[in-house]
């Protein structure tokens, strides 16, 4: 089978470090991106081809993930989510909005999350346990400690509800999944 080759500069530069292919990645997307804005004026490319305006600022904010620029990485999601609609998609902007200390943000948004879980996939799915852990994570480090133990005990209660219900097979893995989550919690210290 012929592999296909995206883009014959970055195939070139196989050898360069990881942070330099990120880089020459990401000046490859940002040029892509242009011509494709060019093509599609007096329309913006998020009009015209949705699709591929949403492939491209995604693959544009995956780069700046691989090399740990959360700061980037925000906001192009945010922009990301500013065009879209999704729960995947709202739910790792509202772990990312935790992870960089913007806990009203990510309160704000993983609230409706986890109602929405529980309303679609149910309070003991492995989504709402997740979702449940970002609100968690962000009140406890708000300083709403007793509300993010409340929240973490209907983490508890769901998964021991889980048992007989179909996310069952999970029940092991997500208690885990907690316990190291709390453990976690616990040794947190705010940074100075």
């Amino acid at each position: 089978m012929e592999r296909k080759v995206i883009d014959p500069q970055l195939e070139s530069q196989a050898s360069l470090p990881r942070l330099e292919k990120l880089e020459l990645l990401r000046k490859l997307l940002n040029d892509k991106l242009v011509v494709e804005e060019a093509v599609v004026v007096p329309n913006t490319l998020i009009d015209a081809d949705n699709q591929v305006w949403r492939g491209l600022i995604s693959a544009i904010g995956s780069t700046y993930r691989l090399e740990g620029n959360k700061t980037e990485e925000l906001k192009h999601l945010k922009l990301f989510n500013a065009h879209t609609t999704g729960l995947p998609n709202t739910h790792y902007l509202a772990a990312l909005l935790e992870e960089t200390g913007q806990y009203d943000e990510a309160i704000e948004l993983a609230r409706p999350i986890t109602t929405n879980h529980d309303a679609k996939l149910g309070p003991d799915s492995p989504q709402a346990h997740g979702s449940r852990r970002t609100l968690a994570k962000a009140l406890w480090k708000q300083g709403k400690r007793e509300e993010a133990e409340t929240v973490i005990k209907e983490i508890q209660e769901n998964i021991k509800a889980s048992a007989s219900g179909k996310y069952a097979a999970y029940q092991v893995e997500e208690q885990r999944i907690l316990d190291d989550f709390v453990n976690e919690l616990q040794a947190w210290k705010p940074s100075a």
